[in-house]
């Protein structure tokens, strides 16, 4: 399910750069394996490196703008971070009707399509030198707390996982402990 080609091209697009303070963010995109783009952004300390590295997943709704905050507090004391828009935050989801969950099969695609392409993030951590492999982690906030769970479940190349707020999923985040519905 979670299985994917790891030799396919990253097919790494960057759209901007801005240096800040302390670090630079790098906005890029990259192939999905399950289609389409997945827009990201790569906050890199001032200094050669290799850097631990980081993947941060935000809420839901929302994108990864929502936990940029966060990841600039790790960058500014020497992490490399990644932050990607998971399916339902990426441009082409973000004025659907329905909102972002759509109760229908969209949704199993979906989760599967987040955790596919943050293996992926892995894999261009992994392909940069300047970051150090043995030291990478995943935070991840709400949403991205409860997927960071599946996430650890396929992914075994990050030494630790971070989840906030996490939960067992999508249906337990939507329904609440409490429902037996």
């Amino acid at each position: 399910m979670f299985d994917y080609d790891p030799q396919a091209p990253l097919d790494i697009e960057i759209e901007d750069s801005t240096h800040h303070s302390s670090f630079v963010e790098v906005k890029i995109t990259y192939a999905s394996p399950k289609g389409g783009r997945v827009p990201a952004s790569i906050l890199v300390p001032d200094g050669a490196g290799p850097f631990p590295a980081l993947i941060f997943m935000h809420s839901m709704p929302g994108t990864r703008e929502n936990i940029i905050g966060l990841a600039e507090v790790y960058t500014k004391a020497g992490a490399l971070a990644l932050l990607i828009d998971a399916p339902h935050g990426r441009p082409e989801n973000q004025n659907r009707p329905e909102g972002p969950v759509t109760f229908t099969e969209k949704d199993r695609a979906e989760q599967i399509q987040l955790i596919v392409d943050l293996r992926r993030g892995v894999d261009l951590l992994v392909a940069r030198p300047d970051v150090d492999a043995n030291r990478m982690a995943y935070i991840g906030a709400s949403y991205g707390g409860g997927m960071g769970g599946l996430f650890a479940g396929v992914e075994k190349r990050l030494q630790a996982y971070v989840l906030i707020v996490g939960n067992g999923g999508l249906v337990e985040h939507l329904t609440g402990f409490d429902d037996q519905g």
